[in-house]
C-alpha cells in the first residue's frame, strides 16, 4: 500500500474532508490531493504531523507495505465534528425563533392601522425573527463551509444576529420620526428606549468578533 492510498485510508476513517487535512497542515488541498495520488510526497514536518494527528508511526506512512496501523481509530472530538457537521447547530436557534415568532404573530390581528401592524411587527415578532434569520444564515454559511469550519467559527452567530437587531432597532427609529396623526404612541424616544437594549446588541457584536478573530490566530499559532 502506497503513501498515498494510506492516507487517503486514513481520512476517510476520521471522516475528515481534504480541504480539512489540509487547513490542519497549513497546506492546500491540492497539496492534499496530489500526496493522495502519489504524485507528491510531503515534507518530512507534514509527515511528522500527519503521523501525530492519526496517531500512526512514520514507519508505516512511509514503508509500502500493508502493515495496518498499531493504534485503534480515536473518538471523534467536538472540534473534528463540527468541521463538517457544525452548520446543524444553527438550526437551534432558528427553530426557536419560529417558535416565538407564532407566538407573537397574533398581536397584528388587534391593530387598526398598517403603522401600527408594522410597529407591533418589528418591536415584538421580528426581535424573535432576527434570531430564526441568524439560525438559517449560520445553517446555509455552514453547509458552504463544510470540511473547513472551525469552533471560531460560532462568533458569526452573534455578529450576525447584532447586525439584524442594529437594523430593526434603526428601522423602529424611523417609523418613531413618521408616526401618523391618527395614531397615539408612547411619548419616550426610541434611543432612550433601546439603549439597553443597543448595549447588549454591541457586546454580542464584540464577542463574536473576539471570538472569531482570536480564535483564529490561536489556531494559526497552534499550526505552526
Amino acid at each position: 500500500m502506497t503513501f498515498g492510498e494510506k492516507l487517503q485510508k486514513l481520512r476517510a476513517r476520521e471522516g475528515l474532508s481534504q480541504d480539512g487535512l489540509a487547513e490542519l497542515l497549513n497546506v492546500s488541498r491540492q497539496a492534499v490531493s496530489k500526496w493522495e495520488r502519489d504524485e507528491t510526497m510531503p515534507e518530512a514536518e507534514k509527515i511528522i504531523r500527519i503521523s501525530d494527528y492519526f496517531r500512526v508511526t512514520t514507519d508505516y506512512l512511509l514503508k509500502d507495505a500493508p502493515e495496518k496501523p498499531q493504534n485503534p481509530p480515536r473518538r471523534r472530538e467536538f472540534g473534528e465534528w463540527f468541521q463538517d457537521r457544525g452548520w446543524l447547530l444553527g438550526w437551534l436557534p432558528a427553530l426557536w425563533g419560529l417558535w416565538g415568532m407564532t407566538r407573537m404573530w397574533m398581536l397584528l390581528a388587534f391593530q387598526d392601522s398598517w403603522w401600527m401592524r408594522g410597529w407591533m411587527a418589528l418591536t415584538y415578532v421580528m426581535r424573535y425573527g432576527n434570531v430564526a434569520l441568524t439560525g438559517v444564515l449560520a445553517v446555509l454559511l455552514g453547509r458552504r463551509l463544510a470540511g473547513r469550519l472551525r469552533w471560531y467559527h460560532a462568533g458569526v452567530l452573534p455578529v450576525l444576529w447584532a447586525v439584524l437587531e442594529a437594523a430593526r432597532v434603526a428601522i423602529l427609529a424611523l417609523m418613531r420620526e413618521n408616526v401618523p396623526l391618527n395614531v397615539s404612541v408612547v411619548s419616550e424616544g426610541i434611543w432612550n428606549q433601546y439603549q439597553g437594549w443597543l448595549l447588549l446588541v454591541l457586546l454580542a457584536a464584540a464577542a463574536g468578533l473576539a471570538v472569531l478573530l482570536l480564535g483564529k490566530r490561536r489556531d494559526v499559532q497552534k499550526a505552526i
